[in-house]
């Protein structure tokens, strides 16, 4: 039986078919060859204060802390988290209408306002490209029990705060930034690749959750079967617990959108995540 979380699931014409060429992918990489380079050299720590406080924001605080002491980090796998990646589906139209330097100022009051959200929910960022933001759940067994509820809740705090973010602060006009949003749940290696190093996630999770982004829609959250399922059990779960606690539901929806063919990957059931 279908689920009912004020999420209730709404059946939408499985008919819709996506095919787009494949996403810049983040996965593809090997770490023990992209860690070897950074591995292998001797290392005598890290001194400088500056040094030291990017590398706490950059990685997570034992990577951060092996890395100030000169320490190897070898690569660590990741059972379970769920990844929330956003673009920018109007940046094409804004980058033509106005100057790149008004396009960076654009995608900085963006990123300002996901960093923010990002540390308020507590969610690891991960560094990708000025415009693309991706943040990532229950790294490190952080949040076992309700990682995937999380992500939704940042995807959709994401949604709004984008929906008020003006393209061009001086020209009104031009109206607000719109976002699609991807999300997955499932195993990725994480690696420190690089002579300046750089915290990588490698895996087919991160290669999944950039398509459900990517074959979205504006304005609009995706997600996989996979993080269906687990926000499922974290709904269930929720149910039993509200007995004695009476926490109620996430108030959001959840839809069957279908099965969305993805070149590369076959048809792929998913669903849209809404407020």
């Amino acid at each position: 039986a279908e689920i009912d979380i004020s999420l209730r699931m709404l059946d939408v014409p499985n008919n819709y078919t996506h095919e787009a060429e494949a996403p810049p992918s983040l996965a593809n990489q090997n770490p023990s060859l992209q860690n070897k380079e950074f591995n292998d050299r001797e290392s005598t720590g890290v001194e400088d204060p500056h040094e030291k406080h990017l590398l706490d924001k950059r990685f997570p605080q034992h990577v951060a802390q092996a890395l100030k002491e000169g320490r190897r980090v070898l690569p660590e796998t990741h059972d379970k988290v769920t990844i929330v990646y956003s673009n920018i589906s109007n940046l094409r139209e804004a980058s033509m209408a106005m100057s790149p330097t008004k396009v960076s100022d654009m995608l900085d009051r963006v990123n300002r306002s996901f960093e923010a959200l990002c540390q308020r929910l507590k969610l690891f960022k991960v560094e990708t490209s000025s415009h693309a933001y991706m943040a990532v759940t229950n790294l490190n067994n952080s949040n076992p029990s309700q990682h995937s509820t999380l992500a939704v809740r940042f995807a959709i705090e994401a949604l709004r705060e984008a929906s008020n973010i003006l393209i061009d602060e001086k020209d009104k006009s031009k109206g607000f930034v719109n976002i699609r949003l991807g999300l997955h749940t499932g195993p990725v290696v994480t690696a420190v690749v690089g002579r300046d190093p750089k915290y990588s996630f490698i895996g087919d999770t991160v290669n999944t959750v950039t398509w459900m982004e990517r074959t979205g829609k504006a304005n609009a959250i995706q997600c996989s079967e996979e993080c269906y399922q687990a926000l499922r059990s974290e709904f269930l779960a929720s149910d039993s617990a509200a007995e004695t606690t009476g926490k109620q539901r996430p108030p959001f929806q959840i839809k069957k959108r279908g099965f969305v063919d993805v070149k590369g990957k076959g048809e792929m059931l998913t669903y849209w995540i809404e407020p």
